[in-house]
């Protein structure tokens, strides 16, 4: 028996077309897809003395499975793939991250153009393999380098058998005043400080080393981090031990 021509359209079109999508089920997945970032900022004004200037981005996943998370790591690059900075973070949820980045000071960051360019890692055990989603966004630097600082220290006779320990901070020969100098023990790697005191208008903080019950063999320098327009400088080590 021949079908008639309306019924075999008919007949057609219910195999060809794709199945009902159940009430309260989650849409199909896409696939894998760039993730958007953007830069907050349109140039960034870094000075390399002070080495803080964050960098800010936000990064939209896309869509995510349903109770997915998200692995983000951002890195800033040069156009010759040169990395100076990065950010990690975990996410739970499709919401928007927002991350910085402080760039690495150092010689070989200088003005121009830069890439944040952004790893997504989608964590769900349903997604076999694991999914991954890339994105990137530029961003314009304005770099600046500092003065040239210079601490030095002197010492002096103090009491019957200690010392005064006097630091000298200067620029181009002139004195930095209002400025804090910290006396870096040589303790842990040299990681921890003391005493940290401020410049007075010559450019000058003064320590006293406490002769009763100094040993040799304990060490220090002092050191400025440095600030907006003047770059870092540290002085030599000295040993601390009674006359």
């Amino acid at each position: 028996m021949r079908i008639p021509t309306f019924l075999s359209m008919l007949l057609a079109a219910l195999v060809l077309a794709p199945p009902a999508q159940a009430v309260g089920e989650p849409p199909p997945r896409t696939g894998s897809i760039a993730v958007s970032v953007r830069a907050d900022d349109g140039v960034v004004e870094v000075d390399t003395g002070s080495c803080s200037t964050p960098i800010r981005f936000s990064v939209r996943p896309g869509v995510l499975p349903n109770g997915g998370s998200y692995d983000v790591v951002a890195r800033l690059r040069d156009r010759a793939g040169t990395s100076f900075g990065a950010d990690k973070s975990w996410i739970d949820g499709d919401e928007t991250y927002r991350g910085s980045i402080t760039p690495r000071c150092g010689e070989g960051l200088v003005s121009g153009r830069y890439t944040i360019s952004v790893d997504v890692v989608i964590n769900d055990d349903a997604v076999s393999p694991v999914e991954r989603r890339t994105g990137s966004t530029t961003v314009r630097l304005s770099v600046t380098r500092p003065a040239l600082t210079r601490l030095v220290v002197s010492k002096t006779p103090y009491g019957s058998a200690g010392w005064q320990w006097t630091g000298r901070l200067t620029s181009n020969g002139r004195p930095l005043a209002g400025r804090r100098i910290e006396l870096w023990w040589d303790l842990a790697r040299w990681e921890n400080y003391g005493v940290t005191k401020t410049t007075n208008a010559s450019g000058t903080a003064r320590w006293v080393s406490n002769p009763d019950g100094a040993m040799g063999g304990i060490h220090f320098r002092l050191r400025f981090r440095g600030a907006t327009g003047l770059s870092a400088s540290q002085s030599a080590i000295f040993d601390l031990a009674p006359r």
